[in-house]
């Protein structure tokens, strides 16, 4: 999925990796300052819609030929792929929080989360983890982004006949999710999956219309009328979100009549709106652009090309800081030397990446001569 990469996505995607790892550590002092607290939408959203992004970027082109076998296989090999990931991070998750319950017996940290079916009910948790049914905390986008694989050759297709078409087809789903209460099940635990994939789909086929009009040349308009929209509501979000910057506790939740709408396993409108805005607002003031010459342009980007191996170590690393965080009494110098930690361990794993895939290159290069 790399034969049509633009520089800009792949550093948003790698600076949502790094909003990722911190709120992933929650009681840190740094998640205080992530974009989460001034807004309705978090990364979850800006993760799933720049996936759609890379997808189109790497499957129109095929599907513009009729070449469905090759978008098939690809996109089914990148699903499988997702599988046996998802499936190394949860067990790997899993040892790493039992071994820390055996060795500090009061923490109890295979309770929370859904750790404790695989104590009460070792063998039901295991095929539940096995089909995707059952989902620890931390570590269930994986099985949201494995079903919008499957999903995606479908959206394509219909992208490459109508956009229009695609997005009110994505959309009708929406509604059945979020007004009809379409959802996948869990098991063992009777309980949805945390992100609904039938909610979750229509910001990801927005991410493809978005990716298919970059792929193909098509403008995304510039409207002034629009951006003071999408200004708006960002600023409204905002200041609900942080109780006008912590000048009147309490506002957002006195406001019980838009949790039905902020929902994040259905995708509430709120959050969808507040993430399309501020996406919108940053596409029409150019702030790739402007980013492109700042230090931390290059670093991000060459992350976010290895998405996956990032996110795989940002998760792994998460568990252990999480563990970290709650057996020890820790503060805002540990947060900030293991978030830095972190990030630097990311930088050199993608710049290893980016080694072995010149290497790669060059010998194929030399077995073609």
């Amino acid at each position: 999925m790399n034969n049509q990469r633009i520089d800009g996505v792949d550093f948003w995607r790698g600076l949502v990796l790094i909003v990722i790892f911190i709120n992933h550590l929650p009681g840190n002092y740094f998640e205080n300052w992530t974009p989460r607290n001034f807004g309705f939408s978090d990364s979850a959203e800006a993760f799933v819609f720049l996936s759609g992004v890379a997808v189109a970027l790497a499957y129109v082109g095929r599907m513009m030929k009729g070449d469905l076998v090759t978008v098939l296989t690809g996109l089914g090999r990148r699903a499988r792929l997702l599988y046996f990931y998802h499936l190394g991070l949860t067990f790997a998750a899993c040892v790493l929080f039992a071994t820390a319950d055996y060795l500090i017996e009061h923490m109890a940290f295979m309770t929370e989360h859904g750790r404790d079916v695989l104590v009460t009910a070792p063998l039901d948790a295991l095929l539940g983890i096995l089909g995707l049914s059952h989902q620890l905390g931390y570590f269930n986008i994986l099985p949201l982004y494995f079903v919008l694989l499957v999903l995606a050759p479908v959206l394509l297709w219909l992208a490459v006949r109508s956009l229009a078409l695609m997005l009110a087809a994505s959309g009708l789903i929406y509604l059945a999710a979020t007004l009809g209460g379409l959802h996948l099940p869990g098991w063992p635990v009777q309980h949805g999956w945390f992100f609904n994939p039938f909610a979750w789909q229509f910001i990801f086929a927005i991410g493809i219309a978005a990716g298919f009009m970059l792929r193909t040349g098509r403008p995304i308009p510039r409207l002034g009328p629009l951006l003071l929209a999408a200004l708006a509501c960002d600023l409204i979000g905002a200041l609900l979100v942080s109780d006008l910057f912590g000048q009147a506790p309490g506002l957002l939740a006195s406001m019980t009549w838009l949790d039905a709408y902020k929902s994040k396993t259905d995708l509430g409108i709120v959050r969808l709106v507040d993430f399309l805005a501020l996406a919108y607002a940053l596409h029409t003031l150019r702030v790739t652009a402007w980013l492109r010459g700042r230090a931390i342009f290059i670093p991000l980007t060459r992350m976010g090309r290895h998405g996956l191996a990032i996110f795989s170590a940002g998760s792994i690393l998460t568990a252990i800081g999480q563990i970290a965080m709650r057996s020890w009494n820790t503060n805002w110098v540990f947060d900030l030397a293991f978030i830095v930690l972190g990030v630097v361990l990311f930088d050199q794993l993608a710049r290893m990446l980016d080694e072995s895939r010149a290497r790669a290159l060059a010998a194929k290069a030399v077995a073609r001569a």
